[in-house]
């Protein structure tokens, strides 16, 4: 369900954006939330919705 990711650039990563596709769910998201929760070592996630486009 991801259609983009965008990386910083700086080593190691300080930030990572995921866009959805427009078909993702809300569970969707929580379901790559938790990935993310077990491969995070620090940070926090944050999860917005989408922006009217």
């Amino acid at each position: 369900m991801i259609e983009a990711t965008v990386m910083s650039a700086d080593l190691p990563p300080s930030g990572l954006g995921i866009t959805l596709r427009p078909e993702a769910t809300e569970d969707d998201a929580q379901r790559i939330a938790e990935c993310l929760r077990n491969a995070l070592t620090s940070g926090e996630i944050t999860i917005s919705r989408p922006t009217a486009g």
